[in-house]
């Protein structure tokens, strides 16, 4: 089952995250990283390009997730998993640097 998604993109500190959640005992993790080590795994994220997707088959045998592709999946897994309805509005991926240069500009 299920227990946290991290909604962060890459370079956005998801190695620590994961290491983070895991020592605390929400692990296994799965993070990019996983991709590599189980290349079997593709199948499975492939259905996620292809239409509606079973997110408990797709993250089977993980407690949380975080990083690519989890997070790159806009809101539908992080709302499905949540049971609540999607939002209107669009997924805020600010992991740009137009996003990052706008973020130092505004006054703390």
């Amino acid at each position: 089952m299920m227990n946290v998604i991290g909604a962060g993109l890459p370079r956005t500190g998801t190695t620590s995250l994961k290491a983070a959640l895991e020592r605390l005992g929400f692990g296994p993790c799965h993070h990019m990283r996983e991709m590599g080590a189980h290349p079997e795994q593709a199948q499975r994220w492939q259905q996620t390009l292809d239409g509606p997707t079973d997110w408990t088959g797709v993250l089977r045998g993980y407690r949380t997730a975080v990083d690519w592709p989890s997070a790159g999946q806009g809101w539908e897994p992080l709302c499905d998993f949540l049971g609540v309805a999607v939002p209107d509005e669009a997924y805020p991926r600010l992991n740009d640097r137009q996003s990052a240069l706008t973020c130092l500009r505004e006054p703390r």
